[in-house]
């Protein structure tokens, strides 16, 4: 595409903005609202469209694009960071919204263990289920621990790590908290409550 006059008039402008945010990797609709919200003070036609403008940002400036992809679901993600190098966390953070690092993640981003995580995982909470039976039936659970735990073959691969994608009990969130990890990412306090499982990931039970 032909270079637009007005974006590399800008271009200083945005450039200052971008390395302004806390945040580092984005999604589509993430960059399609920075250009609406500043298309103004950028001075930046209506015609600029958010494909022209990544285009732009990417051969231009630092955006970089990154590809996920799930080789079990044969699914693909596209996400752009304002690092060469960025943050293994916000990109894993960026493939589900209100996501949060759990097992051997979150021991790694809490120091409890100083082996740094090859498989990153993601928990992101079910939706609010009717409550159970307050009564247990003891065969019902014994047929349950009989079985395999259930594993989760829903994971990305970026570079040499694996993002595995879980999806935990439905607790609001109960306990999540903000670590400063590179610029920004939420993490949980210690998420261990599972039954171990090899070689796959496990799964919280819940309570």
């Amino acid at each position: 595409m032909p270079r637009l006059p007005k974006f590399g008039i800008a271009q200083s402008s945005i450039e200052i903005h971008f390395d302004d945010l806390p945040q580092e990797v984005f999604n589509g609709k993430d960059l399609r609202k920075i250009l609406e919200e500043n298309r103004q003070s950028w001075d930046l036609t209506q015609t600029l469209t958010t494909e022209n403008f990544i285009e732009e940002l990417t051969s231009r400036s630092k955006l970089h694009k990154i590809t996920l992809h799930s080789p079990n679901y044969n699914k693909t993600l596209t996400r752009y960071s304002w690092d060469i190098d960025p943050s293994i966390y916000q990109i894993a953070l960026s493939i589900k919204p209100n996501s949060f690092f759990s097992h051997h993640t979150a021991l790694f981003l809490h120091n409890l263990t100083q082996q740094p995580p090859k498989t990153i995982y993601l928990n992101t909470e079910q939706s609010m289920k009717p409550p159970l039976p307050k009564t247990l039936d003891q065969d019902k659970i014994d047929l349950a621990f009989k079985g395999k735990g259930r594993t989760t073959q829903y994971f990305f691969n970026f570079k040499k790590w694996k993002i595995y994608c879980i999806s935990g009990k439905n607790t609001g969130n109960l306990g999540v908290k903000d670590l400063q990890i590179s610029k920004s990412c939420h993490v949980p306090p210690i998420q261990i409550r599972c039954r171990p499982t090899n070689p796959d990931p496990p799964r919280p039970i819940g309570f």
